[in-house]
C-alpha cells in the first residue's frame, strides 16, 4: 500500500498489531514523539475510543478463508482489543532492548 501520510514534526508513525477475538489488525499508528507506544493501553487514562492505523491490514479469523485485507487506514475500538503490542522491527520501543549490549 501506497499511501502517503504526512505526521507533524511531534508526532511518529509505530509499527503495531493489535488482537480482537474476532481478528488481528497491523498498521502504522500516529502518536506524539515522547509518547512509548508499548505501554499504550496500560497507561493512558484518557485513551480515545479508537485507535486509528494507517497503512493497516487486517485478518478476520472467523471467516471459512482468512485472508489479509489491506486498508488505508483502519478504526479499532480499544474496548474490543485484547492484546497489543509493538512489531518486532521496532526495537527502540523495547523495554529491554540495549543497543550497546552484543548477543553471546
Amino acid at each position: 500500500m501506497a499511501t502517503q501520510y504526512n505526521i507533524s514534526p511531534d508526532e511518529k508513525m509505530t509499527a503495531v498489531m493489535a488482537y480482537t477475538r474476532d481478528g488481528m489488525y497491523w498498521g502504522n499508528l500516529v502518536t506524539p514523539k515522547d509518547m512509548k507506544v508499548s505501554g499504550l493501553l496500560q497507561r493512558s487514562q484518557m485513551l480515545p475510543e479508537y485507535l486509528v492505523f494507517r497503512e493497516a491490514n487486517s485478518l478476520i479469523l472467523s471467516s471459512r478463508n482468512p485472508q489479509p485485507i489491506e486498508n488505508p487506514e483502519f478504526f479499532i475500538p480499544i474496548d474490543s482489543i485484547i492484546a497489543f503490542h509493538v512489531m518486532p522491527s521496532v526495537r527502540e520501543e523495547s523495554a529491554y532492548y540495549d543497543a550497546n549490549q552484543h548477543n553471546l
